[in-house]
């Protein structure tokens, strides 16, 4: 499910993109690359999973990684927030 919503995600990016020039282009081709490169590491770390088989630990370890998953996808997107207000901020 969440490979599908950064996928959705991706797809709105490129979409966006096409309309934008210059400095917010770049930002949201960054972006894009970004989430592009999460979303390969998510399906290769479930891939990995469920190659372990269907036993307690394996289903505890990717409770884990979706827990690890959506703090740093928070944390990334904390860290967008500030920097896109720092930048709009008066010089």
């Amino acid at each position: 499910m969440r490979a599908d919503l950064l996928s959705t995600r991706i797809m709105d990016l490129r979409r966006k993109m096409k309309r934008d020039t210059g400095v917010a282009r770049v930002d949201d081709r960054m972006e894009i690359e970004q989430l592009e490169r999460r979303r390969r590491a998510l399906e290769q770390r479930l891939s990995q999973l469920d190659r372990e088989g269907d036993t307690y630990f394996a289903g505890f370890k990717s409770a884990m990684a979706q827990v690890a998953f959506d703090t740093t996808c928070s944390f990334d997107a904390f860290m967008r927030r500030l920097d896109a207000n720092y930048r709009r901020r008066p010089q």
